[in-house]
């Protein structure tokens, strides 16, 4: 037992050296004390063994503050760098770019510096069993601030005092140290117990065999015990740092350089998402061209499909086919031909639309005119189908009571469709006049050459029926049967107009190109006259008016006839009102051969419409 208790002495003194001013500093390696003294130490720091200190100086750092607010500031600094341009289409930073890594390089050193800092001083504060700090004791004042555990016998203390609530000690190598206390009174009771204990610890001697050696055990905490047990544990109570807890800071440009181009993708690849569902929810041309800019991971897609798509989606907001034309012309081989193909007929269809509520063929053929690859054939057939139909349909509801003229209407309708359907712009129906000359007209001027009533050159009755006359009053019967024709079938099917006068005569008619209604008309003397010696003098015929309709459908053999006789009596009518007569310039004759054939060709018009149009 004496042996063991000289070995600790000796222990002890050889870790002495020598402090300024002769005093002595006793340091001890915590962890090559053995595990007997480490769990006395420990036991005694805790108040749990004897002695227990008089007082207590926690250690107090700010390294873990310093290092969680680094932490902290670093995290928000990157918090708002990684916000920054988030999801934003409008912003360049929605992606952040290589030239970004520094910050996160900054950021992510920070963060793991402190990281390291904190583990490390946790580590240092888990590896030794009792609280760091200073310690008095009764016979010495032990700084256990780390694993080298300094030891300051009271003996050599230079100053002991206590300011309000704080004990301070002042050491032989000019050091103080400051012990708090809970009031003034338990300050100077613990000066007190440090002045009797420098006194006490003054009257030692310290030999090996100092008799006083169980006082010492009593009232030294690093004192070895007289006896250990051989069956006790052996392992160190406290565990060394390891030797790079000394290197930490690497850890922190190491880690940043793992971690931060790792996380600058996956903050860009959160990022990408945020951007293409915002692009996707739009689904505009400014949103995808955006998202394109700022080179999304999707960008191939976009610029394959749902850009095009929105462009395409634009170019039918326009509605018209050169729009989509224009489009196709820019995208050609585009990946969604399938949805420009569709696009390009719709628009056809719609611009069909337009010239089918126009409701006339030279609408629907200007159509087919303007796009010759329109493709749609089936809808423009029917779009013709449905301007001839009703009509046709409204014409069998109330047919003219004539079989033949039922059945070339027929024949009529269905030769203009099939025309329309053939690209022509227009069914147009022609109505060409021409005069037969009369043989019985040149009697009746010798006739009335003759008469004793005769008054000259103007009671010839040739001289009212020669083309000059006719011309005029064509056109206007002409221009009236159009107007009839027109209204009864409807201006969506045919155009009906005054074609080209034919020469007089009474030769074969033409061959056509439209459907032609020939009219032939012929002034016939009939023999009978009047006159008047007295006022108005002058000598006046009766004359009839053959007419003769000759309606011809091109190709087709079977023409439709129409006669019709019309004798005109002289209107006396016209002598009673104009009992001066006429002048050189206007003869009588010229109003009363006028009215006669105004009236008969009235009533051919009459004839004719009723023949031929629905009653």
């Amino acid at each position: 037992m004496q042996t063991t208790k000289t070995a600790d002495r000796l222990d002890l003194a050889k870790n002495r050296q020598r402090a300024s001013g002769g005093s002595l500093v006793q340091t001890i390696d915590f962890h090559g004390l053995s595990r007997s003294m480490q769990e006395r130490f420990a036991a005694c720091a805790r108040g749990a063994a004897a002695p227990a200190p008089l007082a207590i100086a926690p250690l107090r750092s700010r390294a873990p503050a310093v290092f969680a607010g680094t932490i902290a500031v670093a995290s928000v600094g990157l918090a708002l760098f990684v916000a920054r341009g988030f999801g934003d289409l409008g912003r360049a930073e929605a992606m952040h770019r290589t030239t970004a890594l520094p910050i996160y390089f900054a950021c992510v050193a920070a963060i793991a510096l402190g990281v390291a800092q904190l583990v490390v001083l946790g580590m240092r504060r888990r590896a030794l069993p009792f609280q760091r700090g200073t310690y008095v004791f009764p016979v010495s004042i032990v700084d256990a601030r780390d694993e080298l555990v300094r030891v300051f016998s009271l003996a050599d203390l230079e100053g002991i005092d206590s300011e309000a609530a704080t004990v301070r000690v002042v050491a032989a190598t000019g050091e103080v140290f400051r012990f708090p206390a809970r009031d003034a009174q338990e300050a100077a009771d613990i000066v007190e117990k440090l002045s009797a204990g420098r006194d006490e610890a003054r009257a030692l001697t310290g030999g090996a065999e100092n008799p006083r050696i169980t006082w010492m055990f009593t009232h030294d905490p690093l004192q070895r015990p007289r006896l250990s047990s051989p069956l006790g544990p052996r392992t160190p109570l406290a565990r060394r740092m390891p030797s790079w807890s000394d290197r930490a800071w690497v850890i922190a440009p190491i880690a940043a350089l793992v971690l931060s181009p790792p996380l600058r993708l996956a903050r860009n690849a959160a990022s990408d998402a945020v951007l293409y569902g915002k692009a996707q929810s739009r689904n505009d041309v400014s949103a995808y061209r955006s998202y394109v800019a700022l080179g999304g991971r999707q960008s191939g897609h976009v610029t394959a499909v749902l850009l095009p798509r929105a462009e395409l989606s634009e170019a039918r907001a326009v509605g018209t086919v050169e729009a989509i034309n224009a489009y196709a012309a820019a995208h050609p081989n585009s990946a969604i031909q399938g949805e420009v193909d569709a696009a390009h007929k719709q628009a056809l269809l719609d611009e069909l639309d337009r010239a089918k509520k126009v409701g006339t063929v030279a609408a629907l053929q200007a159509f087919a005119t303007k796009w010759p690859d329109h493709g749609l054939e089936p809808e423009l057939r029917a779009a013709m189908h449905s301007l001839f139909a009703p009509a046709l349909d409204a014409y069998r509801k109330k047919p003219p009571a004539n079989a033949e003229v039922r059945s070339f209407v027929e024949r009529l309708f269905a030769w203009s469709e099939q025309k329309a359907h053939a690209g022509s712009a227009a069914t147009t129906i022609q109505i060409r006049f021409r005069r037969k000359p009369s043989t019985s007209i040149r009697r009746a001027d010798k006739m009335v050459s003759e008469h004793h009533w005769f008054i000259g050159e103007a009671s010839y009755p040739s001289r009212y029926y020669d083309t000059a006359h006719a011309q005029p009053r064509e056109k206007t019967v002409g221009a009236r049967l159009g107007k009839h024709i027109a209204a009864a079938f409807g201006p969506t099917v045919f155009t009906v107009e005054n074609g080209p006068r034919l020469e007089d005569g009474d030769g074969p008619l033409p061959d056509v190109s439209e459907p032609t209604l020939f009219i032939t008309h012929e002034e016939v003397w009939t023999g009978l006259f009047d006159g008047s010696i007295t006022k108005p003098r002058g000598v006046w015929v009766d004359i009839g008016h053959k007419f003769d309709a000759t309606f011809v459908i091109p190709g087709d053999e079977k023409r439709l006839h129409f006669e019709l006789d019309v004798p005109e009596k002289i209107p006396q009518q016209v002598i009673h009102d104009n009992p001066a007569g006429g002048t050189i310039q206007a003869p009588l004759e010229d109003k009363i051969y006028g009215a006669m054939a105004d009236s008969a060709f009235k009533k051919f018009e009459e004839k004719y419409l009723a023949n031929f149009l629905p009653n």
